[in-house]
């Protein structure tokens, strides 16, 4: 099959990205020809992979007045192609909703829930607005965020979402159950979505780095690590703010506990300062390999997120044999085994991730844990499956438009 594979950008961009990236090499590997397409990264240098570099003043045509102008370069570059089915990683802010319902209606068509703008009125996470329920409009983001300018297209916006997720042939897809619910709650009410959990590449990221790592950073026999994760560590929604706020008077009693910070430094929260030179930062990581050695040496990935969907980060550290400590938000559940190989703290609060952080200090940082973390990663997220299971999903894309089966 030859799939053209869509998003916002290539890896550096964040998790969308990455999934993408993976399913591309997933799938060459499979047998299949796979045309990778991003508007934002760097130009890869093979006919496979296209950067297709937004125009001047696309993005604000498009939220603004609805207007898109990648349709007919994207409709040419896959026809020059031979392209037989469309995945989508993204569309609201990469290709524009006009683009993907045109290809739609030629091609078997998949989309994948990396945040909400695939059934709400743009949000990418809406916090406690549920208007997403109820077809948007009137929206409180009008004038920031996901709604810029100040025409308010939400409404608009949540349609053209309904009317492309219930034309034959378009298929979506989620990370994680919980955003499966939701998607059904928003525009594709009444349509299944399936559920795939994201895929890690399990060769690279590896346990068997735990000991050369730890060694290599200084980190002493009895030091233990605290890893945190983010494209942007100053990202409200990935929730550093209370993680600091949480391991403050932990730190003030326990000397060996550490703090590593990988991302981003946009923005940082001031209460970063709490935590004085227990943090250490060490900037935006590209390269999968030096992720892969600084999952291995931690003792714990820390996920606080206030919002989220199922983080590549998280399977990542638990594919090298890191616990996880959560909050109940989104897809984190679903991501470990509570009490094997993670915790889920029982609230929201700063006080129960806390609590979640003593938990897995005292009962995770062993190595049946770490072994317990990597055999989960391994069934669940394994690439095999991960790949095997989009095969199916895009054969059922293809039957239900060649049937016209509508949904």
């Amino acid at each position: 099959m030859k799939v053209a594979v869509l998003s916002r950008s290539d890896a550096s961009g964040g998790g969308a990205g990455r999934v993408a990236d993976e399913l591309s090499a997933g799938l060459r590997g499979a047998g299949h020809r796979v045309l990778r397409v991003y508007r934002r990264g760097e130009p890869a240098g093979n006919r496979e992979t296209v950067l297709l570099p937004a125009l001047r003043g696309e993005q604000g045509l498009r939220q603004t007045f609805g207007v898109d102008l990648a349709a007919a370069p994207l409709l040419l570059l896959l026809a020059r192609h031979g392209v037989e089915l469309v995945h989508f990683h993204d569309h609201h802010m990469a290709f524009g909703l006009r683009t993907a319902q045109a290809i739609a209606e030629r091609l078997p068509t998949c989309f994948t829930f990396h945040d909400y703008t695939g059934f709400t009125g743009g949000c990418l996470y809406p916090g406690a607005c549920s208007r997403f329920e109820r077809g948007c409009g009137s929206c409180p983001e009008t004038g920031r965020g996901a709604q810029p300018a100040q025409l308010d297209r939400s409404a608009a916006t949540w349609d053209a979402n309904r009317r492309f997720g219930a034309t034959a042939g378009v298929v979506g897809i989620s990370p994680s159950a919980h955003f499966a619910e939701l998607a059904a709650r928003g525009a594709w009410f009444g349509r299944k979505v399936e559920v795939i959990p994201n895929g890690v590449d399990t060769a690279t990221f590896s346990p068997l780095l735990r000991a050369a790592s730890r060694a290599a950073e200084g980190v002493g026999a009895s030091e233990r690590v605290l890893l945190f994760v983010a494209a942007q560590l100053g990202d409200p929604r990935k929730g550093l703010s209370d993680l600091c706020k949480a391991l403050a008077p932990r730190f003030a009693q326990d000397p060996a506990l550490t703090l590593w910070l990988v991302g981003g430094e946009d923005r940082l929260p001031a209460e970063l300062e709490l935590l004085g030179a227990k943090a250490r930062r060490f900037g935006r990581i590209g390269s999968k390999a030096r992720l892969a050695e600084l999952y291995a040496a931690a003792d714990l990935f820390l996920l606080p997120s206030h919002e989220d969907n199922l983080p590549c980060t998280a399977v990542e550290a638990l594919s090298c044999g890191t616990p996880i400590v959560g909050r109940p938000v989104g897809g984190i559940a679903e991501i470990f085994e509570h009490g094997r190989s993670g915790v889920l703290a029982r609230n929201r609060t700063v006080e129960a991730l806390g609590w979640a952080i003593d938990q897995g200090l005292t009962q995770l940082t062993d190595e049946a844990s770490r072994c317990a973390a990597r055999r989960f990663a391994e069934q669940r997220f394994g690439m095999a499956s991960f790949v095997a299971r989009h095969e199916a999903v895009y054969e059922r894309a293809k039957s239900e438009q060649a049937h016209k089966v509508e949904p």
